[in-house]
């Protein structure tokens, strides 16, 4: 069954175990099971505060499998020692407890049952053999935030908060030789690459993050747009404020999203540049393309 080696290791380990030296893990958000294939199989997690309560709404959804959803739960949890409480009996007068606890890397959250024999429960909600269970991350982009991280971190608070064997610090290079940065790249347990943060300057780690650049398709904004989009897909959701040439690159601003957006030289058509007007001739940018970066600007 999937993800049963994965909730085996969790048991083992001691399940709803946190770490102490973390704040309060901020559980309102959107999550998914990773993947960085945009078509793939994919289980959604939605946990947002309801109105006029402290209870938490939570709702799992799933990719559709021939035209129909193939997993959907709606229900209400309590938060209780940093670990929100659902109560998934279908039955009235039954209690079968599943929990929501932050991940171990704190990149997402972790879903299972309280009593361990109370697993297949989770799997009364989906078809095919798939269950609620399983590991979660945080997917959405906005201007000021994507996953966990948002623009009022320090290096510092990420150093913290992320195990130090899913971080790598490398030295990071611009468009000029004299140009340098620490880069830390942000990797999940199992070694796949998912962003880079980066601040103005070296060798500070009280410093906030002034540069997010965004390598896995698996984050995605409200309006659908990864790192895998083409320039179609990002004109049609959001106002491209501006178009600048650089040595390689053409580069999409959206002032939305605080966000710029690659596209290599050679993917255009001849004629791209208006050499009277200085300009990028947009009309010459094929729809296809599509984009080799993109990153969001936080602290400037």
């Amino acid at each position: 069954m999937k993800n049963t080696l994965f909730i085996l290791a969790l048991l083992v380990l001691g399940g709803c175990a946190r770490n102490e030296k973390q704040t309060p893990f901020m559980f309102q958000g959107k999550y998914a099971t990773f993947s960085e294939d945009a078509k793939g199989y994919k289980q959604t997690l939605d946990i947002f505060v309801k109105k006029k309560s402290r209870e938490y709404q939570v709702e799992f959804s799933a990719s559709s499998i021939k035209g129909r959803a193939n997993c959907h739960f709606s229900g209400v949890g309590h938060l209780k020692n940093d670990t929100i409480w659902v109560n998934i009996a279908n039955k009235k007068d039954t209690e079968i407890l599943m929990y929501i606890v932050p991940s171990k890397d704190n990149l997402g959250v972790e879903v299972f049952t309280k009593n361990y024999e109370e697993r297949f429960q989770m799997m009364l909600y989906c078809g095919g053999g798939a269950s609620l269970a399983g590991k979660y991350l945080k997917n959405k982009i906005r201007a000021n935030y994507v996953g966990i991280f948002d623009d009022t971190m320090r290096i510092k608070d990420i150093l913290q908060l992320i195990p130090t064997n899913q971080i790598q610090k490398k030295e990071g290079k611009g468009e000029f030789a004299e140009d340098s940065y620490d880069d830390y790249e942000i990797y999940t347990e199992n070694g796949q690459h998912l962003l880079t943060l980066t601040p103005k300057n070296i060798d500070n780690l009280e410093q906030k993050i002034n540069r997010v650049l965004i390598k896995s398709p698996f984050f995605e904004t409200e309006k659908g747009i990864s790192a895998k989009s083409t320039y179609k897909a990002i004109k049609e959701a959001y106002t491209i404020n501006k178009i600048e040439p650089t040595r390689e690159h053409i580069v999409l601003i959206i002032d939305e999203l605080n966000a710029n957006f690659g596209i290599a030289k050679t993917k255009l058509q001849q004629g791209w540049w208006n050499n009277t007007t200085k300009t990028v001739n947009a009309d010459k940018i094929p729809d296809d393309a599509q984009i080799d970066s993109f990153i969001l600007w936080w602290n400037e």
